[in-house]
């Protein structure tokens, strides 16, 4: 009797036990993770997983830039076929390896780092196994912390879902480990590696280096000190933060005070053709972009963005600035008129050259949308660098007409109808040659850690190359 009994509970048990075996193999499978492990070492203990670049075509690169290749195999654990994916980052600038010729050389890829391990279930996974996965995965890795996240207001609620792992490997390579598992259809199971270095660019304020600039150029504008103080504090001023559940945290603006002091920042030294007349411009120029984020407190008003209130408009407009109506976004956006001044009244001065420079890398196009002409940074900076053998912005200027020609290649493997094979071929070797020359110049510039990354992306997956000025899918 006691025999039976015993039997009929381990066959009762036996489900459960064979379900912690398999949330363990699924836990070791995830916890391959290791930081600074290359594809190549990767495929070296994975010989059966297929290894191919990624994403399959340039337009995915605009929400997955990061990414270089992925490995993949089917496994089965138990009865539950799961098909794994081995996700790489591209390696660091400092560790690309680049070949002397201009062939290209799709071996690179295997430069690139593993980031993530995913795990999807392929019937699905039940509740039960779930929670298998991530007891075995907190056992591992420490108490869970958390994540918790409301889509309608933004806010974090602890949702059990996903979790972030114990300090202790916060230490590991300066990395932040994440742990996920996804109930909703209960497919999925991952592990990520995330380094600060991947970090998406696209979070950084775009307006910040120009922000530093205009500080730095506002002695030369030759002011009073207390135009001076009032500029420094507009361009300190914070930039209400947005929250894409809720509507901006709007901030009190006094608008008729800064568009009067917008105006004389940018007639000051009017028509002299100096220095203090380029850094007057260029400061207005970078105040006036940085205002236009402003939002009154009044949300229900349809000029609560500033640069959408005539009033606030026409005077400026009066100082040679220009406005146009974007209808996408139903917003007034300001041309960048003072710029091209600013470059014009002094091109040789440092705000003159900056105003320039700045033209360029937003290929002509200064109402901040896409299209920008990359012809014309290449016309433009080549010009540019034919009568100035000698300048501050020779690197930087020849690094953007790089990207120019790397434009063309870029929009042939985007699966652009306008990306044409004979212009990329044409364009290959030129944007390789000049990618070269910024790396000769200065190696450990930031310049040359662009066209390092640049470069290698052209021999190892052209497929990778950002679209850089032309518009894709119409946006």
């Amino acid at each position: 009797m006691a025999f039976s009994r015993a039997y009929r509970i381990a066959l009762l048990l036996l489900p459960q036990l064979l379900l912690g075996q398999d949330a363990a193999s699924i836990a070791r499978e995830l916890l391959a993770l290791r930081p600074g492990m290359t594809a190549a070492a990767w495929l070296a203990t994975h010989p059966q997983d297929k290894f191919e670049p990624y994403p399959a075509s340039g337009r995915d690169m605009v929400e997955h830039r990061e990414w270089c290749a992925v490995a993949s195999t089917t496994l089965t654990f138990g009865q539950i076929p799961f098909l794994r994916r081995a996700y790489f980052y591209l390696p660091s600038s400092a560790a690309l390896m680049l070949p002397r010729d201009d062939a290209p050389h799709p071996e690179l890829v295997k430069q690139c780092s593993l980031s993530e391990i995913q795990l999807e279930s392929l019937t699905g996974i039940s509740p039960v196994l779930l929670g298998q996965i991530k007891s075995a995965m907190t056992a591992s890795l420490g108490t869970a912390k958390p994540f918790r996240y409301d889509h309608k207001t933004g806010a974090l609620l602890d949702r059990g879902t996903f979790w972030v792992d114990g300090k202790e490997w916060h230490a590991r390579g300066g990395a932040r480990w994440i742990v996920a598992v996804e109930p909703e259809d209960g497919r999925f199971a991952s592990l990520a590696l995330s380094p600060a270095a991947n970090e998406n660019p696209n979070r950084e304020d775009f307006l910040a280096p120009s922000l530093v600039l205009a500080r730095q150029f506002l002695p030369l504008a030759l002011r009073s000190a207390d135009e001076t103080r009032q500029m420094k504090e507009l361009l300190d001023s914070p930039v209400p933060e947005y929250n894409e559940f809720k509507q901006p945290k709007a901030v009190p603006i006094n608008r008729e005070k800064i568009s009067s002091l917008l105006v004389r920042w940018a007639t000051a030294n009017d028509g002299t053709g100096s220095e203090a007349q380029s850094a007057s411009l260029f400061v207005a120029h970078v105040a006036l972009e940085h205002a236009g984020r402003f939002h009154e407190p009044d949300q229900n008003r349809d000029d609560r963005i500033l640069l959408n209130d005539p009033d606030f408009r026409k005077p400026l407009e009066a100082a040679g600035a220009h406005f146009q109506y974007y209808d996408p976004g139903g917003d007034w956006l300001y041309e960048g008129d003072w710029l091209v001044d600013a470059w014009r009244a002094a091109p040789e001065s440092a705000p003159g050259r900056q105003s320039y420079l700045i033209q360029l890398e937003l290929g002509f196009n200064l109402r901040g949308t896409c299209g920008g002409d990359a012809d014309k940074v290449v016309r433009s900076g080549e010009e540019y660098l034919r009568e100035h053998r000698i300048s501050p912005i020779r690197r930087a200027v020849l690094l953007n007409v790089a990207d120019g020609y790397a434009e063309k290649v870029a929009l042939r493997y985007a699966g652009l109808e306008w990306g044409s094979e004979v212009e990329a071929s044409k364009a290959f070797p030129v944007a390789l040659k000049y990618y070269r020359r910024v790396i000769a110049m200065a190696p450990k510039s930031g310049e040359a850690q662009e066209a390092k990354m640049s470069a290698w992306l052209m021999l190892a997956n052209p497929v990778g190359l950002p679209v850089r000025w032309n518009c894709l899918d119409g946006d």
